[in-house]
């Protein structure tokens, strides 16, 4: 279990007693910190290229929570680093060769694949300026009919409907996502093929990718396990963009760290889903992962962070795979996403999967397909 950090945690919390410029951070909301769930070594040792910092990833979103703020700026580079490196960095970096970022390529896929969703394009990126993120100009090829004056005060009309939309990164990134968990499961582009189902997502970041696959997919319910921390900030994000995620009390979250007490009914779970939450985490906690919520699952997408592991972490994807077969043999470990946004593994299982076509289960076998034992 990492350490509490306690000389630091006491220091933050005698800064927000003393400074009278400076919110106060409930100690319940740090609590989070003290369990096994919470990855110091991935989330408090990162470089953030210069910008100096004392809070951690934890700190910085119990922050968000409870300083409007620091709230209004917490995609901010210079306000919340940790924030910013855990969730921007790597979408903002460029590819080595030239200028082109890996949401560049994905925007691109998006049009060529499921050009449908970048119908939602300017609504998403009016919801995503909350938190004051870096934004960029990018050139939506698709008008957006669906686009309603009344969805959203506050926003400029004209910079709505011109042809470049100026936007975070986030918002190619989870059209593209999306795109590939509607890939994955055979749904024809344009039409709602969740619509009515149970979705859960590990790991929910503040809450994007819950908005967005909301924006196409009429749900019966959307949950989130996640630190309880950033629940909050979850459902506070997702409030303030009047997303239609909670909308009629259909967004749940769950406490990921809170004793686990199995259910009397197993829960009903028609879809989960997770983006680079499963593989950063120990073995334990993956085992904790399939035990509470994959082995309800009847359908799922998991997006990897590595396929190998990170320094200091080793992650085995045939092991981990395994585990999920055993439970669901209609598992398929898929080759990383399509046009090389992302370079891990994937795994998805449910009913719809024999849809895929070969190809796309197979078209760039790495080195790794010739360590696959024999499970018979």
């Amino acid at each position: 279990m990492p350490p509490i950090r306690p000389l630091l945690l006491l220091l933050l919390l005698l800064r927000a007693t003393c400074d009278p410029d400076t919110p106060s951070v409930s100690s319940a909301l740090l609590s989070d910190t003290s369990s096994s769930f919470y990855n110091a070594e991935v989330y408090d040792s990162m470089s953030f290229e210069g910008v100096g910092t004392t809070m951690g990833y934890v700190d910085e979103v119990a922050l968000a929570v409870s300083s409007p703020e620091f709230f209004a700026n917490f995609k901010s580079s210079a306000h919340a680093p940790r924030i910013y490196t855990i969730f921007f960095h790597f979408y903002t970096s460029y590819h080595n060769t030239d200028s082109t970022t890996p949401m560049d390529v994905a925007i691109q896929c998006v049009d060529q694949f499921s050009p449908h969703l970048l119908s939602k394009f300017r609504r998403l990126a009016a919801q995503e300026r909350l938190g004051n993120p870096d934004r960029r100009k990018w050139r939506v090829p698709v008008p957006d009919p669906a686009w309603r004056d009344e969805d959203l005060d506050g926003v400029d009309d004209d910079a709505i409907r011109a042809t470049e939309v100026e936007a975070s990164v986030h918002v190619p990134k989870f059209l593209y996502e999306l795109m590939t968990v509607e890939k994955a499961f055979g749904v024809i582009p344009g039409t709602r093929g969740f619509d009515g189902m149970n979705i859960m997502e590990i790991g929910g970041g503040y809450g994007g990718f819950a908005n967005t696959f909301s924006e196409f997919h009429d749900v019966k319910s959307y949950t989130v396990a996640d630190l309880g921390t950033v629940n909050l900030l979850i459902e506070k994000y997702l409030t303030a963009t009047n997303s239609k995620a909670i909308k009629n009390g259909r967004f749940h979250t769950i406490n990921a760290i809170a004793p686990y007490t199995p259910p009397s009914t197993p829960p009903d779970i028609d879809l989960i889903v997770s983006f680079f939450c499963i593989s950063e985490q120990s073995e334990d906690v993956q085992d904790e992962y399939i035990h509470r919520y994959i082995t309800h699952a009847k359908r799922g997408y998991l997006q990897l962070n590595y396929d190998t592991g990170s320094p200091g972490h080793k992650f085995d994807v045939i092991r981990f795979f395994r585990k999920v077969w055993i439970l669901h043999p209609s598992a398929v470990l898929l080759p990383p996403p399509p046009c090389s946004v992302y370079e891990s593994h994937r795994i998805t299982w449910g009913p719809d999967v024999g849809q895929l076509e070969m190809h796309e289960r197979f078209n760039r076998v790495p080195e790794l397909w010739g360590a696959v034992p024999n499970w018979g």
